[in-house]
């Protein structure tokens, strides 16, 4: 006070002017930076009302700024809050192009594209991504070729990418294909066919097939009927005999080769046989072999059988009857059964018994210490007839018939032979046990002759059976060989046991076909009939 007391009343005056000013100055400092009042933005777009003070409000936060405050006048302070903060916008979406694809050509076709939308056949546009790729492919249908890309910067015939653009366009024209003919022909003396895939091709009765220039077609040959072979193809790319893929890109023949061709070996069985003739056959080749006789001791040995092969004309699928000679039994001692049997003949006959081929099988050996006979048996023959025993006593048969038995009235010696229609000739007698028979003809079903029974006789050895085929049952003496006319049986003496000679003779053979090789005396062992077409 006594500050203010000295300095009187004006600058006291002046003082109070300029804290009434601090004051005010304050206050508006204060209103704009705190208050919702004069001067601040409103929480709408429109700021805040001007302020009071002389300097007007100052805008609001928010995009529009508040009014000005008129010059000169304060301004009340708005009733309005501070702008709010206006939130970020969403980013917007990326935009998209058309891609479209349009066909052409007189041929057809589908175009299809890596992702979906394209398939066109029935979808042919869709929208993608801007500048995004879009691979499309073409696939030409049957019958026809595609041609190739336009538009979009696609060309040629591989797949076209496509870089999409606002509105990005691309043609693919697929045109008709050009059609080729593919001919089957058959060559050969067999049977087959000839198949195709994709099918057309049944050859047999269709052998050609028109097919779009490029067509891959896949031949196969099979065999029909029997006794025929693929023997292979040519033209058109084609060899060998396994499937052949054809490219037909122009008129091809392709040649399927089928042979009538093969071979079929029958052995000895015991019993007859048949062997149908090849489906395709019209000549076919036997070659038979009768078998050997009965051996007695190692340096005496059954007579060999004959070989005869001919070639005949046939029907395919005729049977023919078919028996395959037996080795006769070998001998068992040197005196009371020192002779071998005869071995069988060898049988091609058709359905009514005419024969095709009969080869001779061999006479039975004798090797007897009492007379001292040590001789092999005779061969079979290529003659008709059958071959008489070696001492020229009992005769082979002709005609078919069968071979001559002694009639020995102390021991037994071997039979005859038998032939194609004749059994062989006697049974033999002896003073011990039951006879022997001979060998029984083919048409009587072709056993070997048989041994009798000993008896009461202690010493009685029994005898041998004669070969499958005709061939004379084994004693005293050889046994004869059977075939086309049976041989005779090995000779003895009618009242000692010394034997004149005692061995058997071979039967023969016969041979209709063409072409012959005959050949006396020639197979060891059973018989066997090889058939060639």
């Amino acid at each position: 006070m006594t500050l203010f007391n000295a300095m009187g009343p004006k600058p006291l005056a002046f003082l109070a002017i300029v804290f009434a000013l601090g004051v005010a100055c304050a206050q508006v400092d204060r209103d704009y930076d705190d208050l919702p009042t004069a001067g601040s933005g409103g929480a709408d777009a429109s700021g805040g009302k001007g302020g009071s003070q002389p300097g007007g409000g100052s805008g609001g936060r928010s995009p529009s700024g508040g009014a000005a405050g008129e010059i000169g006048q304060g301004g009340e302070g708005g009733a309005a809050g501070s702008a709010g903060e206006s939130g970020a916008g969403g980013a917007g979406g990326a935009a998209n192009g058309t891609l479209t694809v349009s066909l052409a050509g007189d041929g057809t076709g589908v175009v299809s594209s890596n992702v979906p939308g394209i398939n066109c056949g029935t979808a042919c546009s869709s929208e993608y991504e801007l500048d995004s790729e879009v691979v499309l492919t073409a696939k030409a249908g049957a019958g026809s070729t595609f041609a190739g890309w336009a538009g979009s910067g696609c060309s040629g015939t591989g797949t076209c990418t496509v870089r999409v653009a606002d509105k990005s366009e691309v043609k693919a024209t697929f045109a008709l294909a050009t059609a080729y003919t593919l001919t089957v022909t058959k060559a050969g003396t067999g049977a087959g066919t000839v198949t195709s895939t994709p099918m057309g091709i049944s050859c047999g009765t269709t052998c050609s097939q028109t097919v779009p220039s490029g067509t891959m077609v896949t031949l196969t040959a099979a065999v029909t009927g029997t006794g025929s072979v693929f023997s292979g193809w040519s033209g058109g790319g084609c060899t060998g005999t396994a499937a052949c893929t054809v490219a037909v890109t122009m008129a091809t023949q392709v040649t399927a080769t089928f042979t009538c061709t093969g071979t079929t070996t029958l052995n000895y069985t015991g019993t007859i046989t048949s062997f149908t003739v090849p489906s395709c056959a019209t000549s076919l080749t036997i070659d038979a072999y009768g078998a050997q006789g009965g051996s007695a001791g190692s340096a005496n040995l059954g007579g060999l059988g004959a070989r005869m092969k001919g070639t005949f004309a046939v029907t395919g699928g005729a049977s023919l009857k078919v028996l395959v000679g037996g080795k006769g039994p070998d001998a068992s001692d040197t005196t009371q059964q020192g002779g071998g049997a005869g071995g069988g003949g060898t049988f091609v006959t058709n359905a009514a018994n005419s024969p095709l081929v009969v080869a001779g099988g061999g006479g039975g050996a004798i090797n007897n210490s009492v007379g001292m006979w040590f001789y092999s048996g005779l061969g079979g023959g290529i003659t008709t007839s059958g071959l008489t025993d070696c001492s020229g006593t009992n005769p082979g048969g002709t005609a078919g018939g069968g071979g001559k038995t002694d009639t020995n009235a102390a021991y037994h010696p071997g039979t005859g032979g038998g032939g194609l229609t004749g059994n062989g000739v006697n049974n033999t007698v002896g003073s011990y046990g039951s006879y022997y028979t001979p060998g029984q003809a083919f048409i009587n079903g072709g056993a070997g002759g048989l041994p009798g029974m000993c008896g009461t006789d202690t010493s009685c050895i029994t005898g041998r059976p004669g070969g499958f085929g005709g061939g004379g049952a084994a004693g005293y003496t050889g046994g004869g060989g059977g075939g086309y006319s049976g041989g005779g049986a090995g000779h003895s003496s009618t009242t000692t046991m010394a034997p004149t000679v005692g061995c058997g003779g071979g039967g023969g053979s016969y041979n209709g076909g063409t072409a012959q090789t005959n050949t006396a005396g020639t197979r060891a062992g059973n018989g066997t009939v090889i058939f060639t077409w």
